[in-house]
C-alpha cells in the first residue's frame, strides 16, 4: 500500500481498472505519466506500478514479440536471406551489391512470416543465424512456417569454424540440451554436413556466432553464388 500512496506523487490520472488492456510499458508510461519514457529512466516508480498491477512486465515489454519486419532493398533481388540479428543489415553493401535482400525477423518474432503473400516468397530464401540451440530451434521454427506455405528455405552453414566459442562467452544465454538426443532438435531438418557440425558443438559445449562469419563468404560456402 505504500507503494500505491508513491504513485499517486507520479502519475497523472490514475485509471479505476490499472490493469485493464494493458499493451507495452511505453504507452502505459504515455498515458499515465510524463512521456512514454517516463518508467524507463524511473526504474524504481516501475518496481511499484508492477507490484500494483500485480505483473512482473508488461505482456508486451518484448520488443521481439513485435510484428514487424525489417527490410534492406537492392535494385535486382536475386535470393532473400533472413537473418536473426541485425549486424548484417547495419552494414548491408555486400548483400546489396550481391542483389541480395536482407529481411529481419527479430529472433523469435518468426510469426511475421505466416502473413507473408506468394509473391513474396517468389526469390530462393536462405535463413542465416547463430549456431546455437536457440538459433537453430528458431530456424525449425522458420522452416515450419516455410513448409506450411510449400516454400523451403535453406540454412546456411558457418565456414569459419575457427571463430567456435564456449557457451558461457559473456552475454550469451544459450545453452545446448546435452541431456537430450541432439540437444532437442529435429535432426530430419538438417542435411548431414548441418548434423555432424551440431553434434561437435553439443559434444564440446560451444556455438558459432552469425556475426562472425563474413556475409559474402558464407554465401560463396554454401553455393549460393559462385
Amino acid at each position: 500500500m505504500k507503494r500505491s500512496c508513491t504513485l499517486n506523487r507520479y502519475w497523472l490520472k490514475p485509471p479505476d481498472h490499472l490493469s485493464d488492456n494493458l499493451t507495452t510499458e511505453r504507452s502505459f508510461s504515455a498515458q499515465l505519466f510524463k512521456g512514454s519514457k517516463y518508467l524507463e529512466h524511473n526504474q524504481s516508480v516501475l518496481a511499484a506500478v508492477l507490484q500494483v498491477l500485480g505483473i512482473e512486465k508488461f505482456p508486451k515489454s518484448d520488443p521481439k514479440e513485435q510484428q514487424w519486419r525489417l527490410v534492406v532493398d537492392c535494385a535486382h533481388p536475386e535470393r532473400i536471406v533472413l537473418c536473426e540479428n541485425l549486424a548484417a543489415l547495419k552494414s548491408p553493401d555486400d548483400a546489396i551489391r550481391l542483389n541480395t535482400e536482407l529481411w529481419y525477423v527479430g529472433g523469435n518474432n518468426t510469426r511475421i512470416l505466416e502473413n507473408l503473400s506468394a509473391e513474396k516468397l517468389l526469390l530462393p530464401i536462405f535463413y542465416m543465424c547463430d549456431w546455437d540451440y536457440d538459433g537453430l530451434r528458431i530456424y525449425e521454427t522458420v522452416q515450419r512456417i516455410m513448409k506450411d506455405k510449400n516454400n523451403v528455405i535453406g540454412l546456411l552453414i558457418p565456414y569459419d569454424l575457427n571463430k567456435k566459442l564456449p557457451v558461457d562467452s559473456p552475454y550469451h544465454n544459450s545453452h545446448w540440451k546435452s541431456q537430450l538426443y541432439f540437444s532437442g532438435l529435429t535432426s530430419e531438418q538438417y542435411s548431414q554436413t548441418a548434423i555432424d557440425l551440431i553434434n561437435g558443438l553439443i559434444e564440446n559445449d560451444q556455438w558459432v556466432e552469425e556475426e562472425s562469419q563474413d556475409f559474402e563468404a558464407m554465401l560463396k560456402h554454401n553455393n549460393v553464388i559462385s
